[in-house]
């Protein structure tokens, strides 16, 4: 079977699964347990897959992301509308 294919297969699986009640809180948990086995590891190799893929699952629980392949809604930033507003009252917009 082609990888590309099976790729977008699982995308197109995740993208239309339902969102699990606790799922960001799992995965935190579940990157926070790689790190803390990568600690313990012996080999080196091993402990920087193992601490690199921690690294990513929490990275995806702290951006409240619940699909593994799609980035999360941009969010308004009101330090920027307030920049907006002191450029359009000097008339430099």
């Amino acid at each position: 079977m082609d990888p590309i294919n099976t790729l977008r297969q699982w995308q197109a699986f995740d993208r239309s699964r339902p969102s699990l009640p606790g799922e960001n809180l799992l995965v935190a948990g579940l990157g926070l347990a790689l790190i803390a086995v990568s600690l313990r590891s012996e080999r080196r190799g091993t402990a920087a897959v193992q601490a690199a893929t921690g690294g990513a699952l929490l990275l995806r629980a702290m951006r409240g992301c619940t699909y593994l392949t799609q980035l999360p809604e941009p969010r308004p930033a009101p330090a920027w509308d307030a920049h907006l507003a002191d450029a359009r009252a000097l008339g430099l917009d």
